[in-house]
């Protein structure tokens, strides 16, 4: 429950402000892509994400950005980790 009233929380945000800075931390190889559960750290909150993608050539990044476009219904780009697992995205309503 915590995670989906946590994605609630940003996508209220995301349409009060415009954007929104997401972390995530990618697990790809997986059977489906999905947001799994939320990880809470001091300060900050990394949701953890199953990937259906190989990390290869930009791939799995591709279907993050895809799948967070689509849930979100904004503009996604990967601000930071585009190598990493751990990823800074940042999601902005259309203008």
């Amino acid at each position: 429950m915590e995670l989906e009233e946590y994605l609630e929380g940003v996508k209220k945000e995301l349409k009060n402000k415009g954007f929104f800075i997401l972390e995530i931390k990618a697990n790809p190889n997986s059977r489906q892509t999905v947001f799994m559960e939320l990880l809470n750290f001091p300060g900050k909150k990394i949701v953890k994400m199953n990937i259906q993608a190989v990390p290869e050539k930009g791939k799995a990044n591709k279907v993050i950005e895809k799948f967070c476009a689509n849930y979100f219904k904004c503009l996604v780009e990967i601000l930071q980790g585009g190598t990493n697992s751990y990823k800074k995205i940042k999601l902005e309503m259309q203008k």
